[in-house]
């Protein structure tokens, strides 16, 4: 009964109250943009639906429309700006597609829609996941988002089509607002957003386009100096990252070059940045590690990548947080759960079950099994 009529009314009923609700909040944040981005106010882009239907998505603009000297869109990160990143980490810009809902091109709950240009590379399984109308979240967006590869989003979409119901929904809703809430799965394991599924799209043509970004490490110790050596050494980081230098607290490192990079300033610096910018908090004690991250939190343009160093061998069933480092030699083997801003040294071992809570260290030789 859901499958046939409940889910439909159940969506259309969700969409009214929230364009009635959230209209007062909808009318400021359109005003907003219309002042600091300018017009359009709602960017609108094709994408595929159920059945592979194309209709336009509706989003609130997060760029401005700079062009250099011959006519030309600017690069996205010359584009997106304070505001409109703030949108994008706290998913307003997703709000005007309850009126995708209401209409019935989308669903609340749903595969996500993704690109007309990516139908031609699924193959006959991922294809399933246009058996249903597309959703305003999902089951990859609560088990990973960005932080998973597309594989394992395909395979979260197609199990939802073949699974999908009234509890199932409810409860991927309230985790997407946990998820939202907490910031969580922003980032890939090996960049800072979502990678690209056809390569050789137009980048000009799309607002949601990997393009490298500026990279700090904050703690210029032996471990910053390491991690800094993986980004430096590491074709697929040299592709995603541009790396800045240090942060350190320390007076005393202020414009030191240590291993090629200089140490650019303290905490306040990182803090004071309004464009966005990665950071690896490479703090050893887990207490200070801590408390750094969570003040750096409240800075918005500030994301954490997971840094995963060559030479680890890591199952495919390993669930990894934000911020993590996973050094050289460590070993982790199926269905393990790493919290966020972990650190994994080099010859760790961590086998079958294990769940790391957040901020743990583990130290070399260490080897842990469930529960750290």
């Amino acid at each position: 009964m859901y499958r046939k009529f409940g889910k439909r009314a159940v969506d259309i009923a969700a969409a009214v109250f929230g364009i009635l609700i959230l209209s007062p909040f909808l009318i400021v944040i359109a005003l907003l943009v219309r002042f600091k981005l300018g017009a359009p106010v709602i960017f609108r882009q094709a994408r595929p639906g159920k059945d592979e239907k194309i209709f336009d998505i509706y989003k609130f603009r997060t760029m401005t429309s700079a062009k250099d000297k011959e006519g030309r869109l600017l690069p996205d990160e010359k584009r997106l700006t304070y505001f409109g990143n703030v949108l994008r980490k706290l998913s307003l810009d997703e709000l005007p597609e309850l009126w995708n809902i209401l209409k019935g091109d989308m669903s609340l709950v749903g595969p996500r829609p993704l690109l007309p240009e990516y139908i031609p590379r699924y193959n006959a399984e991922q294809k399933r996941r246009h058996n249903v109308r597309p959703g305003l979240t999902g089951a990859a967006q609560v088990n990973g988002r960005n932080a998973i590869s597309w594989e394992e989003k395909f395979a979260f979409d197609t199990w939802y089509v073949d699974n999908y119901n009234l509890w199932g929904d409810i409860k991927i809703i309230l985790m997407t607002v946990v998820k939202v809430v907490k910031r969580q799965g922003i980032t890939s394991a090996q960049s800072v957003t979502a990678e690209a599924f056809l390569p050789d799209i137009e980048i000009h043509d799309l607002e949601e386009v990997l393009m490298p970004k500026d990279l700090v490490i904050v703690g210029a110790n032996g471990l910053g100096r390491e991690v800094a050596w993986y980004i430096s050494v590491s074709e697929h980081c040299k592709d995603r990252f541009n790396m800045l230098g240090y942060i350190d607290d320390d007076a005393a490192l202020l414009g030191q070059n240590l291993n090629g990079y200089s140490v650019l300033g303290g905490t306040p610096w990182l803090m004071a940045r309004r464009d966005e910018i990665c950071a690896v908090i490479c703090i050893p004690d887990a207490d200070n590690r801590k408390n750094t991250c969570e003040r750096l939190k409240t800075n918005p343009a500030i994301t954490f990548p997971t840094i995963i160093s060559t030479g680890i061998k890591l199952a495919d069933t390993v669930r990894i947080g934000d911020g993590c480092i996973l050094c050289p030699g460590a070993l982790l083997t199926v269905n393990i759960n790493i919290g966020d801003f972990v650190i994994v040294n080099s010859g760790c071992t961590i086998s079958h079950d294990a769940v790391i809570t957040d901020f743990a260290n583990l130290y070399p030789g260490a080897d842990m099994v469930h529960s750290v």
